[in-house]
């Protein structure tokens, strides 16, 4: 078994496309339309097939706001999106530049070598940056 694809709803389902487009260098897969729940997305891939489907359904709310990682471990679900790089801080700067906030800076993670930082993309989820 392997991970096919992470779902992330969304409430500009066009403008995060591009965006997670840009940040993950990848491109439309496909879009599907469910009409009898008012559901649309966009599912993007990247050149090692990582999908990532970014869902909009129409009368959809924030789950939360900008957290804190820590914050982000008081409620269950799916924390945050890590996304592995080359280079933390080069990619942490690039995530800011296109809109990202910063969230956690980039510093020692929990394995000997590893690098962390985590942002906050466009709608405030969170996304981890890490090398190993």
């Amino acid at each position: 078994m392997t991970v096919d694809h992470v779902g992330l709803a969304v409430a500009h389902l066009e403008a995060m496309a591009e965006w997670y487009a840009e940040v993950l260098d990848a491109a439309v897969d496909y879009r599907v339309e469910r009409r009898g729940i008012a559901m649309r997305a966009i599912v993007l891939i990247d050149a090692d097939g990582f999908r990532l489907e970014l869902l909009h359904r129409e009368g959809s709310a924030a789950a939360h706001g900008r957290e804190t990682v820590a914050e982000s471990l008081l409620r269950h679900g799916l924390g945050h999106l890590a996304l592995r790089v080359d280079d933390v801080q080069t990619e942490f700067a690039r995530l800011l530049g296109l809109g990202a906030a910063a969230v956690m800076q980039p510093g020692p993670g929990s394995q000997p070598g590893m690098v962390i930082a985590f942002v906050a993309d466009p709608e405030e989820n969170l996304v981890e940056l890490v090398s190993r």
